[in-house]
């Protein structure tokens, strides 16, 4: 996951119209990883600077903070946009398309779509950032050792399965408090404990996007099903029925006494609303994944396609007479029952929801890594 030191030294340093170049990209890209992920690359650097001033003629530490640099510039090239990718904004861009086609954009989608599902630019980004801050322990003043090995201490006891790392680390932090202590032991030390930690939440990562990936797919083949469903029910209202009759043997439709080609997508239209509804509850009682992949968002959009999916399950189900103890007495009944039963796709989506939770307890802040 992490970038060789054996690449780090055959690349050389960007320029500073390099590094202009693209924190001009970066600018213009409004993308929320982007953004959390300069906040740690900007931390990163700060330290590099502070290092420099202390560092002096030492040749040694000289060149560790070298070999930091040069893991900045890598996540500096991952998080900026491609040069092909156009910007999000064309503010200052005298470059950027100012008319673009419905083909340009389809152009993009594919590649758009594998970067976004990979999560490359991303897995980059953070690798290099975390080697950066690894490679830092290398490059600190001895002074400032006991100080970073205390907050690595809180950022690894808010990770699981790190006991051994934990102990380890209350023995280093002993030994560079000593007067006499081992300091370049300690410091590689300290660097690996670093990228331990970092190995674990880049674990949490990957299943985070695994999940985001795993609820995306899910929500793009319902959609697909219950939008194919509506279709065919405008192009042949005889597949299967919506009405059904009441205690008065009236008609019951869910557009009033007489069927309609959108019926389907009436019903499915209330079983979302019973899905928007129901995020309600993973939204007050979950606890948010704290990773660049935004799986809560996904999570709901999960839930308004199965609140439409069962709703229209429902709705079949009790004009088949399958579910004989409810009836449909008017429009309104039928669209009531509709959202409750979009409501119901709670008793499924739940067990993800609960996975989420499970997930999110256990992953740090993006910004304490």
């Amino acid at each position: 996951m992490f970038v060789s030191y054996q690449s780090i030294r055959m690349r050389p340093t960007l320029c500073d119209d390099e590094r202009a170049l693209l924190l001009d990209r970066i600018k213009h890209d409004p993308a929320l990883w982007r953004a959390e992920a300069w906040a740690s690359y900007s931390q990163v650097r700060g330290e590099v600077e502070r290092a420099k001033c202390k560092a002096g003629r030492d040749k040694k530490r000289r060149c560790e903070i070298e070999i930091v640099q040069r893991h900045l510039d890598a996540a500096l090239e991952a998080m900026a946009p491609a040069p092909g990718e156009p910007p999000s904004e064309d503010d200052g861009d005298a470059s950027a398309p100012k008319h673009r086609t419905v083909w340009f954009w389809l152009k993009q989608l594919p590649r758009k779509t594998k970067i976004y599902y990979s999560g490359a630019g991303i897995e980059r980004t953070w690798s290099a950032i975390h080697s950066a801050s690894a490679a830092l322990y290398m490059a600190y003043d001895k002074t400032e050792l006991p100080a970073q090995a205390t907050r690595l201490r809180g950022l690894i006891s808010a990770l699981p399965d790190l006991d051994w790392q934990l102990a380890s680390l209350t023995e280093t932090i002993r030994e560079v408090e000593k007067p006499r202590g081992d300091v370049p032991k300690a410091r590689a030390r300290l660097r690996q404990i670093h990228l331990d930690a970092m190995d674990a939440t880049d674990s949490l990562q990957t299943e985070a996007r695994t999940l985001r990936n795993t609820l995306l797919v899910a929500s793009g083949v319902l959609f697909a099903i219950l939008f194919l469903l509506g279709i065919m029910h405008i192009v042949n209202s005889c597949v299967f029925k919506i009405c059904t009759t009441n205690t008065d043997h009236n008609a019951v439709c869910p557009g009033g006494r007489s069927p309609h080609s959108f019926d389907v997508f009436t019903v499915e239209l209330a079983g979302m609303l019973g899905g928007i509804l129901s995020a309600v509850i993973p939204l007050a009682t979950g606890e948010r994944i704290k990773t660049p992949y935004r799986v809560f968002n996904h999570q709901m959009m999960l839930k308004i396609f199965a609140g439409a999916g069962t709703a229209l399950a429902g709705v079949l189900l009790v004009e088949s007479h399958v579910v004989s103890q409810i009836k449909f007495e008017s429009a309104a009944t039928l669209l009531g029952y509709a959202v409750f039963f979009g409501f119901s796709q709670q008793v499924l989506t739940g067990i993800i929801d609960r996975r989420a939770n499970d997930l999110g307890q256990k992953t740090p802040a993006v910004k304490s890594v």
